[in-house]
């Protein structure tokens, strides 16, 4: 009789089976999973070195605007007449038309060789100087908070508030929350006691507030952040020409105004061979080094102990030296004379742009 019972699998085959379903079961290996960290690793590493790149990018375009928003405003103080100078000299060569170099440090400008340096009636003062030369929007907070406003002061309900750098050039701006209305007066610094400050000035020259009790009152402090000077060249025919310099928090430091010794040959693979796109500069040991970017002021000796200068930019250096000794390649070519040791160089620090003015009605 035949039997229909089956026969019982073999232990192969059963093991065969437990494998291939251990085999199949999803997941990663230790190899993809590096794999994987490696990736994200190399992804983050990137997005961490593009964003500091991409924060001093944003400044420097920041930067860049408001020197050109700057350069404007001068350009139109300039020749609207709104700023009078003096010219020094009708004769060839070229002086500064700046009113914060004066004020700082006297009427020439270059150190030991220089060259004139004027200002304006319409820049006399401080307060002056800053509405016509900095760039209006430079304010800081220094106080903020609830305060007692009268028709002519302030004062602040917290008396734990430091009013010390309250200064000429300060201003207070009163505002009430619940009619989000506001007013703007200057300070008088002489007047500062306490918590209680005073507004510059009388009626109606200066008005009174409108607005008195209990409001919101903010001083703020300005500061120079932005400010310009221009150059201004002569070609001894009654022709003047300008080029506006626009700096960002400029110094007067001694080093900024310093004229450098400049020496450069004619490079006669140039198209212009009159004109040499490299100069060599003595530089003093110690001092901060000039770097690819930065701005200098070169001036080519003159008849008279003048100079004739312009603004140039450094597109490379090479240190020839020590840091004694730098060789500046230039984006345009030099105007100085070759092979002589009495052409100069002004390297101030903070300048954000140059902008040519072209000619000028002085």
């Amino acid at each position: 009789m035949k039997s229909f019972m089956r026969k019982p699998k073999s232990c192969h085959t059963a093991r065969a089976v437990t494998m291939t379903t251990a085999a199949g079961r999803p997941g990663a290996t230790l190899v993809e999973v590096l794999m994987t960290l490696l990736i994200m690793g190399l992804g983050v590493t990137s997005v961490f070195t593009l964003f500091p790149l991409s924060v001093v990018r944003s400044i420097r375009a920041s930067q860049q605007t408001n020197a050109a928003m700057l350069a404007q405003n001068a350009r139109e103080l300039i020749n609207g007449g709104a700023l009078p100078m003096s010219v020094p000299f009708t004769a060839e060569g070229t002086f500064w038309f700046d009113p914060y170099g004066v004020a700082e440090n006297g009427t020439t400008v270059g150190n030991p060789d220089s060259i004139n340096r004027v200002s304006s009636p319409a820049t006399s003062s401080p307060t002056l100087r800053d509405r016509k030369i900095a760039s209006p929007d430079s304010w800081v907070t220094l106080v903020d908070g609830l305060a007692t406003v009268g028709v002519r002061d302030v004062t602040y309900l917290d008396t734990s508030h430091d009013l010390s750098a309250v200064g000429q050039n300060s201003r207070v701006i009163v505002y009430s929350d619940a009619t989000l209305a506001t007013e703007t007066r200057e300070l008088d610094a002489t007047t500062v006691s306490g918590a209680n400050v005073t507004i510059k000035g009388t009626a109606p020259t200066v008005p009174d507030f409108s607005q008195t009790g209990t409001l919101r009152a903010r001083i703020e402090n300005f500061e120079r952040r932005y400010t310009w000077l221009l150059s201004i060249t002569s070609d001894g025919n009654g022709r003047y020409q300008g080029q506006c310099v626009v700096f960002f928090r400029r110094t007067f430091l001694p080093d900024d105004e310093y004229t450098y010794e400049t020496t450069f040959n004619y490079d006669p693979t140039m198209d212009d061979p009159s004109k040499a796109r490299t100069v060599m500069v003595d530089w003093p040991t110690g001092a901060p080094a000039p770097g690819r970017g930065d701005r200098f002021f070169g001036m080519r000796p003159l008849a008279g102990g003048k100079y004739r200068g312009t603004w140039y930019r450094i597109v490379g250096v090479n240190d020839l030296g020590g840091g004694t000794s730098y060789e500046l390649y230039l984006d345009k070519g030099f105007d100085g004379v070759s092979g002589s040791s009495d052409n100069r160089a002004m390297f101030p620090r903070g300048i954000v742009d140059v902008f040519d003015f072209g000619d000028l009605h002085l």
